[in-house]
């Protein structure tokens, strides 16, 4: 649950006024979104299309009263981005807490070179959610830096990691879990720069 989580408060959304929760990634995902469907057994097929801009992306949609309470216990609310009540599911049990950044940055991470040190970065526009990762990742020894991203509405506040060492236990905290759930092209690009 920790993952998906994660992966709706990054790539989902909760209807305002209807019970509707959709997650859209790229078609090239679209594994992760057979998975949920599976786990929540719903009975409507994930769709394919193109966007008006070219890009090939996949959707999963479902109606639930229930889960769309359930999500909001967690933070999960519609209009999420621009929404004060978006913040870090404090009620996650503290053993799920890797599985939910890990799907964060499944939705708005990324992991690259900066010169010839590996950086891994996640941004959100909720404050109190970065502050909390950062707190969370300071008590495995893993020092992060934040910076803010001003947008014309928003802003995204941005964590981030530099350096082969702290991105060494950065990859081992989010992957060393009983989970499955995770971007196959994210953890093997992460696998890739750091060599493993």
């Amino acid at each position: 649950m920790g993952y998906w989580l994660g992966i709706l408060g990054s790539d989902g959304c909760v209807a305002s006024t209807e019970n509707q929760i959709y997650i859209e990634l790229q078609q090239s995902d679209r594994e992760l979104l057979e998975k949920l469907n599976v786990a929540i057994e719903n009975e409507r097929p994930v769709k394919d299309y193109i966007t008006g801009r070219g890009y090939e992306c996949s959707k999963l949609y479902f109606y639930s009263k229930q889960i769309k309470q359930d999500l909001a216990i967690y933070h999960i609310i519609p209009n999420k981005t621009y929404n004060p009540n978006f913040l870090f599911p404090e009620t996650l049990q503290k053993e799920f807490i890797p599985d939910y950044i890990r799907g964060l940055f499944d939705g708005d991470g990324s992991i690259k070179m900066t010169g010839s040190s590996v950086t891994w970065q996640l941004d959100c526009s909720s404050k109190n959610i970065i502050l909390n990762i950062q707190s969370f990742l300071q008590e495995y020894n893993i020092n992060t830096n934040i910076t803010i991203l001003p947008k014309t509405n928003i802003s995204i506040y941005r964590l981030y990691a530099y350096g082969n060492e702290k991105n060494r236990k950065i990859y081992n905290l989010l992957y060393s879990t009983s989970s499955n759930l995770f971007l196959r092209r994210k953890k093997e690009k992460f696998e890739e720069l750091l060599c493993l």
